[in-house]
C-alpha cells in the first residue's frame, strides 16, 4: 500500500515530486524508500509507492551470492553492469574504449542489459568489448534484476535500475553524457552508502 508523509515545509505546486524518490536517512524507517506518485500543495501531502520495499528486506550479501551462482560467475571477478537507456551504443562503445585503459585491481567481467526500447543488440554490445579484449558476460537469458543482484558496479545514464542498484548499496556510476542530460537543478538527493564487496 501507499505511504503519505506532510511535509509543511513544501513550497512547489502540485505533481512537482512526482517520479522523485524519498529515502528516509533516519529514524525508525531509516533505508525506507519511495517513489512519489502524488504530492498535493494544499495540504502538503507526498504519496509514496512501496516499490522498492523488496530492498529494505532482502538479505543484500545472500541475494548477491545466489544470483552469481545462478549466472556462473566466480569470485573474485568483478561484474562491471551498463544498465541501458535507449539509444546508448555509441556512449557504451566509448565507455568500452575508456575501461579498457584502466588498471583493475580484480578481472573484470562486463555485460550490459540492453533496455528494451533499445535498437543496439545484445550481439553489437558484445562486439564493442570484444573489440578492446574485453570479456564479455552474454546476459540475455537472465533477468534484469538477477544481473543487478550479481554487480559489483553499475553505469548508467538515467535508468531506474540505477536506483534500483543504490538501493542494493552496489556501488553505482551515473555516466553523463549531454544526450542524456536531464534538468535536475533543483532536486537535491542524498543516497544510502555504497557497500564495497
Amino acid at each position: 500500500s501507499t505511504s503519505t508523509l506532510i511535509d509543511t515545509a513544501r513550497t512547489e505546486a502540485d505533481d512537482y515530486w512526482n517520479g522523485a524518490v524519498l529515502i528516509m536517512l533516519e529514524g525508525a524507517d531509516i533505508g525506507l524508500a519511495r517513489e512519489i506518485v502524488d504530492f498535493d500543495a494544499a495540504s502538503d501531502t507526498i504519496t509514496g509507492s512501496p516499490a522498492f520495499d523488496r530492498f529494505l528486506k532482502a538479505d543484500l550479501d545472500a541475494e548477491y551470492k545466489a544470483a552469481r551462482k545462478h549466472m556462473g560467475i566466480q569470485h573474485p571477478s568483478l561484474l562491471v553492469t551498463f544498465m541501458g537507456t535507449p539509444g546508448c551504443g555509441a556512449l557504451v562503445q566509448g565507455l568500452a574504449k575508456a575501461l579498457a585503459r584502466r588498471k583493475w585491481m580484480r578481472k573484470p567481467v562486463f555485460t550490459v542489459r540492453r533496455h528494451p526500447c533499445d535498437e543496439t543488440t545484445a550481439a553489437r554490445y558484445a562486439e564493442f568489448f570484444d573489440a578492446r579484449k574485453l570479456e564479455y558476460l552474454e546476459t540475455e537469458s537472465f533477468g534484469t534484476d538477477m544481473v543487478g543482484w550479481a554487480s559489483d558496479l553499475v553505469l548508467t545514464t538515467w535508468s531506474t535500475e540505477g536506483i534500483h542498484a543504490m538501493l542494493r548499496r552496489t556501488p553505482t556510476l551515473y555516466v553523463v553524457d549531454q544526450s542524456f542530460i536531464k534538468p535536475l537543478e533543483d532536486i537535491n538527493f542524498p543516497l544510502p552508502p555504497a557497500r564495497v564487496r
